[in-house]
C-alpha cells in the first residue's frame, strides 16, 4: 500500500486488484483494509510478530539455512518497534516502509 500510495494510485482500486489475485485470502483482505484506512488497532502486535520472526530466523540460522526474506521482515518489524510502534497492529510495519521512503526522498 505504501508503494501504491506513493505512486498516487487509488487505494480502493488497488485493494480490489490485490483481492482478485492468487494471493487473496481473508487475512490478506483484512490487513489490506486496515492499511487502506490507516487502522492500526491491534490484532497481532508488532512485538508479537517480532518474536515469531526472530524464532524462524534463528531456527533457520541454527539449521544452516539461508532465509533472507525472514531476516528482512524481522529487520522491518524491529525498526517499527524501535520507532515506538510495537504495540500497534502488524500492519504498522508500513510506517517503517514510509520512513525508508522518506529517507530516500520519496
Amino acid at each position: 500500500m505504501n508503494f501504491a500510495s506513493r505512486l498516487g494510485l487509488d487505494l480502493d482500486a488497488f485493494a480490489q486488484v490485490l483481492s482478485a489475485g492468487p494471493m487473496d485470502s481473508a487475512l490478506a483482505r483484512t490487513k489490506t483494509d486496515k492499511l487502506r484506512v490507516g487502522d492500526f488497532e491491534v490484532q497481532a502486535a508488532i512485538t508479537d510478530v517480532i518474536k515469531n520472526a526472530d524464532l524462524v530466523a534463528h531456527a533457520a540460522r541454527d539449521a544452516g539455512v539461508s532465509a533472507p526474506i525472514i531476516d528482512i521482515c524481522a529487520d522491518l518489524y524491529h525498526q517499527t518497534d524501535d520507532a515506538g510502534w510495537g504495540q500497534l497492529d502488524m500492519v504498522a510495519v508500513v510506517k517503517a516502509y514510509q520512513q525508508r521512503s522518506d529517507a530516500l526522498g520519496g
